[in-house]
């Protein structure tokens, strides 16, 4: 008796304020399909696997042996002079970090950061297929040792999994 005596008085309100109206104009707009309906949202366009250029990057770079700037040094007080290589060695990789939206896109290119134990490289990458398969970079590391700053490039293509 007290859930009839409820429901009776909920449907009273709704009546009052409007909530179960009979009118035409309400039913109206479901009808014709003019309710606002979410629309589906835009297909993103395919992206490349940036992780998989960054892995490759590290492993390619990591190790590389870079050539120094050649130097003389005279021992102080005269004796013979000393050829010396200034800020080459082997590079480490501590992380490759390339941005996560790059369009799918045959000739697209974006850079990538390479932070190294010896200085700091970049590399610009450049997508060689629609597939996302292959890319080449150009690679650019630049080190300091003793004052002396040194710039190496390499090229090189990529197969991706």
């Amino acid at each position: 008796m007290l859930l009839s005596l409820l429901a009776a008085t909920g449907a009273l309100a709704l009546s009052a304020c409007g909530g179960n109206d009979d009118s035409d104009e309400s039913d109206t707009a479901a009808d014709t399909g003019t309710a606002s309906e979410a629309a589906p949202a835009p297909e993103e366009p395919p992206t490349l696997d940036t992780q998989s250029v960054e892995a490759e990057l590290e492993q390619t770079v990591d190790g590389i042996e870079l050539g120094g700037a050649p130097a003389t040094i005279y021992p102080p007080g005269g004796g013979a002079p000393e050829q010396v290589e200034f800020g080459g060695g082997k590079v480490e990789v501590k992380s490759v970090i390339c941005p996560d939206d790059v369009p799918l896109n045959t000739g697209e290119s974006f850079d990538c950061e390479i932070d190294l134990n010896k200085g700091d490289g970049s590399a610009e990458v450049t997508e060689l297929d629609s597939e996302g398969k292959r890319v080449e970079y150009r690679l650019n590391v630049e080190t300091t040792s003793a004052g002396v700053s040194t710039e190496t490039k390499l090229n090189g293509k990529l197969s991706l999994d």
